[in-house]
Parts: C-alpha cells; sequence; structure tokens
C-alpha cells in the first residue's frame, strides 16, 4: 500500500477542495496526519530552498566566525565584534556592509 501511495502522489498534486473535501470526514487522529505531514513537507522544502538559494546566486560556500582572524578589523564606536557575532542583525531585518580592503602593490 505504502509504494501505490508514493507512485499517485508523484503525478497528484494537492487541491484545495478536494483536501476540504476530505478533511470534513476525518477523524481526529486522520487530521492530526495531516497537520503533520504538512508541517513537514513545508519545513523540508524551506530547508531545500535554504540549500539551493545560495547556490543558484553564485554566493560562495558557507563561512563561519571561529578563527577569524581579527586583528585588522575595525568596528564602529556603537558596534562591535559580540554585537556581529550574536546575529541579532538578522532578526531585526538590519543590514550589515563588510568593507575588505585589498591593496596590490606589484
Amino acid at each position: 500500500m505504502m509504494d501505490e501511495i508514493m507512485e499517485l502522489a508523484r503525478s497528484l498534486p494537492l487541491t484545495r477542495q478536494v483536501l476540504a473535501d476530505s478533511l470534513e470526514t476525518a477523524t481526529p487522529a486522520q487530521m492530526e496526519f495531516m497537520l503533520s505531514w504538512m508541517n513537514e513537507e513545508l519545513a523540508s522544502r524551506e530547508r531545500s530552498k535554504r540549500a539551493r538559494l545560495p547556490e543558484q546566486a553564485g554566493l560562495p560556500g558557507v563561512k563561519e566566525l571561529d578563527g577569524y582572524d581579527w586583528t585588522p578589523v575595525r568596528f564602529p564606536v556603537d558596534y562591535g565584534r559580540e554585537a556581529l557575532e550574536s546575529l541579532d542583525f538578522v532578526a531585526n531585518s538590519e543590514d550589515v556592509v563588510l568593507f575588505v580592503f585589498c591593496f596590490n602593490f606589484s
């Protein structure tokens, strides 16, 4: 039965009306299953999107701050390394602009 369901799922996108009609007669356990299933599907799509979009944008691989040499970095008076590492700017929808100066004296 599971193979049959998986095969049908490949060719049948959900329509809201069919879903609504099915939920009309669903038991609480069936509704709980559907809720769990849909939440897992949305989470899976979000994970896939987060993995796919940076690659499509041509961004370099994931970077981490561990082991970063902070000695040449200068921060504004009211913003320091701890503020940057806290990532609060993400939750606050704030922009952070980093400048890297490279000099080539050849």
